[in-house]
Protein backbone atom coordinates (compact mmCIF):
# COMPACT_ATOMS: atom_id res chain seq x y z
CA UNK A 1 0.00 0.00 0.00
CA UNK A 2 2.89 2.37 1.00
CA UNK A 3 4.32 1.30 -2.17
CA UNK A 4 1.93 2.27 -4.15
CA UNK A 5 0.91 5.46 -2.41
CA UNK A 6 4.54 6.63 -2.95
CA UNK A 7 4.52 5.40 -6.60
CA UNK A 8 1.28 7.51 -7.21
CA UNK A 9 2.76 10.52 -4.74
CA UNK A 10 5.70 9.93 -7.57
CA UNK A 11 3.84 10.93 -10.89
CA UNK A 12 1.84 13.71 -8.89
CA UNK A 13 5.37 15.22 -8.27
CA UNK A 14 6.77 14.46 -11.57
CA UNK A 15 3.07 16.53 -12.92
CA UNK A 16 4.08 19.35 -11.12
CA UNK A 17 8.06 20.17 -11.88
CA UNK A 18 7.06 22.08 -14.37
CA UNK A 19 10.68 22.97 -14.76
CA UNK A 20 11.90 19.31 -14.61
CA UNK A 21 14.90 19.84 -11.65
CA UNK A 22 13.65 17.38 -9.42
CA UNK A 23 12.39 20.34 -7.31
CA UNK A 24 8.81 21.84 -6.41
CA UNK A 25 9.37 25.87 -5.74
CA UNK A 26 6.36 27.97 -4.40
CA UNK A 27 4.95 28.32 -7.99
CA UNK A 28 4.19 24.94 -8.37
CA UNK A 29 2.90 23.93 -5.29
CA UNK A 30 0.67 27.06 -5.22
CA UNK A 31 -0.57 25.99 -9.12
CA UNK A 32 -0.81 22.22 -7.88
CA UNK A 33 -2.80 23.14 -4.84
CA UNK A 34 -4.89 25.78 -6.71
CA UNK A 35 -5.81 22.43 -8.97
CA UNK A 36 -6.80 20.86 -6.62
CA UNK A 37 -9.75 23.70 -5.25
CA UNK A 38 -7.24 24.95 -2.35
CA UNK A 39 -6.76 28.54 -2.58
CA UNK A 40 -4.06 29.91 -0.62
CA UNK A 41 -1.86 33.07 -0.13
CA UNK A 42 1.99 32.95 -1.22
CA UNK A 43 2.92 33.69 2.08
CA UNK A 44 0.71 29.64 3.39
CA UNK A 45 3.08 28.10 0.41
CA UNK A 46 5.74 29.59 2.10
CA UNK A 47 5.11 28.10 5.22
CA UNK A 48 3.78 24.78 3.73
CA UNK A 49 7.49 24.22 2.38
CA UNK A 50 9.62 25.79 5.44
CA UNK A 51 7.64 22.95 7.21
CA UNK A 52 8.33 20.17 4.48
CA UNK A 53 12.22 21.44 3.46
CA UNK A 54 14.28 19.46 5.27
CA UNK A 55 17.37 20.15 3.57
CA UNK A 56 16.19 24.55 3.73
CA UNK A 57 16.96 25.05 0.34
CA UNK A 58 13.50 26.79 -0.04
CA UNK A 59 12.04 23.93 -2.35
CA UNK A 60 10.42 20.52 -2.36
CA UNK A 61 12.65 17.37 -3.23
CA UNK A 62 10.60 14.17 -3.93
CA UNK A 63 11.20 12.90 -0.14
CA UNK A 64 10.05 16.26 1.04
CA UNK A 65 7.08 16.44 -1.17
CA UNK A 66 5.73 12.88 -0.17
CA UNK A 67 5.98 13.87 3.42
CA UNK A 68 4.04 16.40 2.49
CA UNK A 69 1.09 14.29 0.91
CA UNK A 70 1.75 11.43 3.64
CA UNK A 71 0.43 14.88 5.98
CA UNK A 72 -1.90 16.50 3.72
CA UNK A 73 -3.68 12.19 3.16
CA UNK A 74 -3.62 11.91 7.13
CA UNK A 75 -5.04 15.24 8.79
CA UNK A 76 -7.33 17.90 8.68
CA UNK A 77 -5.54 21.75 8.07
CA UNK A 78 -8.40 22.72 10.65
CA UNK A 79 -7.00 20.91 13.35
CA UNK A 80 -3.37 22.11 14.11
CA UNK A 81 -2.13 19.47 16.50
CA UNK A 82 -2.94 16.56 14.53
CA UNK A 83 -1.82 17.90 11.10
CA UNK A 84 1.48 19.30 13.31
CA UNK A 85 1.80 15.58 14.59
CA UNK A 86 1.80 14.10 10.85
CA UNK A 87 4.32 17.23 10.19
CA UNK A 88 6.83 15.68 13.01
CA UNK A 89 6.44 12.17 12.46
CA UNK A 90 8.98 12.59 8.86
CA UNK A 91 9.75 8.24 9.29
CA UNK A 92 5.85 8.14 9.25
CA UNK A 93 6.20 5.62 11.95
CA UNK A 94 3.18 7.08 13.82
CA UNK A 95 5.09 8.19 17.01
CA UNK A 96 7.28 11.13 17.01
CA UNK A 97 10.96 10.71 18.49
CA UNK A 98 12.47 13.24 20.36
CA UNK A 99 14.72 14.19 17.49
CA UNK A 100 11.45 14.56 15.27
CA UNK A 101 9.64 16.81 18.07
CA UNK A 102 12.67 18.84 18.31
CA UNK A 103 12.83 19.60 14.75
CA UNK A 104 9.23 20.35 14.40
CA UNK A 105 9.48 22.63 17.69
CA UNK A 106 12.33 24.57 16.14
CA UNK A 107 11.05 24.69 12.48
CA UNK A 108 7.81 26.16 14.25
CA UNK A 109 9.70 29.38 16.06
CA UNK A 110 10.21 27.76 19.37
CA UNK A 111 12.95 29.50 21.65
CA UNK A 112 13.14 26.91 24.47
CA UNK A 113 16.06 25.34 24.81
CA UNK A 114 17.09 21.62 23.68
CA UNK A 115 16.88 20.50 27.26
CA UNK A 116 13.54 22.41 27.95
CA UNK A 117 11.76 20.41 25.10
CA UNK A 118 13.02 17.43 25.90
CA UNK A 119 11.72 17.49 29.51
CA UNK A 120 8.14 19.24 28.44
CA UNK A 121 8.33 15.63 25.76
CA UNK A 122 9.03 13.54 28.56
CA UNK A 123 6.39 14.67 30.92
CA UNK A 124 4.21 13.55 27.99
CA UNK A 125 6.07 9.66 27.43
CA UNK A 126 5.75 6.31 28.78
CA UNK A 127 7.78 5.02 25.96
CA UNK A 128 11.28 3.80 27.12
CA UNK A 129 12.70 4.99 23.59
CA UNK A 130 10.97 8.59 24.36
CA UNK A 131 8.47 8.70 21.08
CA UNK A 132 5.14 9.69 21.95
CA UNK A 133 1.90 8.49 20.43
CA UNK A 134 -0.67 10.62 18.52
CA UNK A 135 -2.86 11.09 21.19
CA UNK A 136 0.08 12.04 23.61
CA UNK A 137 0.95 14.90 21.35
CA UNK A 138 -2.08 16.33 20.28
CA UNK A 139 -2.03 16.87 24.37
CA UNK A 140 1.17 17.94 24.50
CA UNK A 141 0.55 20.73 21.51
CA UNK A 142 -2.73 21.81 22.86
CA UNK A 143 -1.37 22.19 25.88
CA UNK A 144 1.57 24.20 24.51
CA UNK A 145 -1.16 26.30 22.28
CA UNK A 146 -3.12 27.32 25.14
CA UNK A 147 0.50 28.80 26.91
Amino acid sequence: MQRQLNKLFEKIFDAFDTSGDGRINVRELWRFLRELGVNMTTMDIVNIITLFDENNDGLLDKPEFNHFMYVAMNSNPENLPAMLFFAADTDHSGTVDSREFIKIMMKLGCKLPKEELLHLLLQFTDSPDQSISYLRFVDLVTEFIKD
